[in-house]
């Protein structure tokens, strides 16, 4: 009688079933949509639990490398070239929306801030047209005071989950980021080109992929059918 009643207070248990979570250590490499001179990479760790079904609320903790270059004055008789390199760290509340019943497949849009972990920006000057005193020069300058030491990040992707055990994931992940403030105050008033344009070369789009390994919490109805199990 006593075994039976534990059997049915489990299966009771086990219908006021809870809403998964996850957690992923991921890594990943993207580019820039514009301006970008080498691959940028990251890595990173994401967890989020259900709150209502197929809705899911959690954070994205991730460091992110942007590599920049503008060259469109190169072959002119003046003007500058700018190289940027920064590594910033993001912390970003997420909400993910399911798009299958189990939940393979995902979508989710995250906001947050990044700051500074390490940087550079160098600008090359140059004119070959100077009437100064001084003539002809050619210079470069480190401008990496420059850099922001916090931006903002808006977010989007759609993550794909394969099974690899009952309750370990791979996940392949394609993100864009959108920063809304910028990466650096550098402009250069010896390219009018830049100066006009240095705004949207320091808030480039950011398209990565990252591939993670996932594990995913066991419901109460999971937990409370492996009890039975091994009563049975």
């Amino acid at each position: 009688m006593k075994k039976f009643l534990l059997i049915i207070a489990i299966l009771c248990t086990g219908a006021m079933a809870q809403a998964n979570s996850f957690s992923t250590a991921w890594s990943g490499f993207g580019i820039t949509g514009k301006y970008n001179y080498d691959m940028g990479q990251s890595f990173g760790t994401t967890y989020y639990r259900g709150v209502a079904y197929g809705v899911g609320v959690g954070s994205d903790v991730f460091v992110q490398n942007y590599n920049l270059i503008y060259d469109k004055d190169e072959g002119k008789p003046f003007g500058a070239t700018v190289r940027h390199s920064s590594t910033y760290s993001f912390a970003s509340p997420m909400t993910i929306i399911h798009l299958t019943k189990k939940g393979s497949s995902q979508i989710y849009v995250n906001a947050g801030l990044g700051y500074l972990v390490s940087g550079y920006d160098s600008v090359r000057k140059w004119n070959s047209l100077s009437y100064r005193k001084e003539g002809i020069y050619d210079s470069l300058v480190d401008r990496s005071s420059n850099l922001n030491q916090s931006v903002y990040r808006l977010g989007f992707g759609v993550t794909t989950y394969f099974t690899i055990a009952s309750f370990l994931k791979l996940s392949i992940t394609e993100d864009i980021g959108f920063l809304t403030s910028g990466l650096s105050k550098t402009t250069e008033a010896s390219s009018v080109g830049f100066t006009n344009s240095a705004a949207k070369f320091f808030k480039p789009t950011y398209f990565s992929i990252r591939i993670g390994i996932t594990y995913r919490t066991p419901t109460e109805d999971e937990r409370s059918l492996k009890n039975l199990k091994k009563i049975m």
